[in-house]
């Protein structure tokens, strides 16, 4: 097990204070040490031959299809949960091409699987998954058509960067890394280590990868 995704995992037992009480992170955080990244992993070979291409990689999080009340909670402009689907899939489809490869950093829906996967089937693209809290049910990962998943994912980019790929951000980041993540919805970036991709953030759709990291290095300088 690698250090970041122990300490993410560390991160996930801790405590959070709510209205002056600590309670739990997450529900049940055992459940995420079982979660095994898939055996094929196309996105090694992507970041690998980074320098050639990087116009057909994109990233997005926090879709929550199906969930009504994230309409309220994040104040998104959709009419109802049928308008925030079929928007996001659209923008998704018109940014992702089936030939692209599509990060999504967790909480893709709040529905059965096999709704879910209705609506990930209408999107373009290969898809990776960095696993989020509502991606989990009944202490299981959810059976979704994705084509590879991971709880946490890096990657070394110029100048030796790591970035870090999570659902929920961590607490603190490790030198010289920038946390990509999602669960935070419509709040700001936690710090110039953390760059929040939830599509509130991001004008619900997909943006390229490329952009992120540029981001990101863009940080490290500042901070160096």
């Amino acid at each position: 097990m690698n250090d970041n995704r122990q300490l993410y995992l560390d991160h996930l037992h801790g405590t959070i204070q709510v209205e002056g009480t600590a309670r739990g992170r997450v529900r049940s955080p055992g459940q995420y040490k079982e979660i095994v990244s898939t055996a094929k992993n196309r996105f090694v070979d992507v970041m690998r031959e980074m320098n050639d291409n990087m116009d057909n990689v994109h990233i997005w999080s926090d879709q929550h299809f199906g969930h009504e009340n994230i309409i309220r909670y994040s104040n998104r402009p959709f009419r109802d949960k049928f308008d925030m689907d079929e928007q996001l899939v659209a923008n998704h489809n018109e940014v992702v091409g089936e030939n692209d490869i599509c990060l999504w950093l967790g909480d893709i829906a709040f529905m059965k699987d096999h709704k879910a996967n209705m609506m990930l089937r209408r999107c373009n693209g290969y898809k990776i998954l960095i696993v989020g809290n509502h991606d989990m049910q009944k202490k299981q990962l959810k059976k979704l058509d994705v084509d590879e998943f991971h709880l946490t994912y890096e990657i070394t980019g110029n100048i030796g960067i790591n970035y870090l790929f999570t659902h929920y951000p961590l607490d603190e980041v490790p030198p010289n890394t920038i946390n990509i993540h999602g669960h935070t919805h419509t709040e700001e970036d936690q710090s110039d280590f953390h760059i929040n991709v939830s599509v509130e953030r991001i004008d619900y759709r997909p943006v390229l990868l490329r952009n992120v990291l540029a981001e990101g290095q863009m940080r490290i300088l500042k901070n160096t």
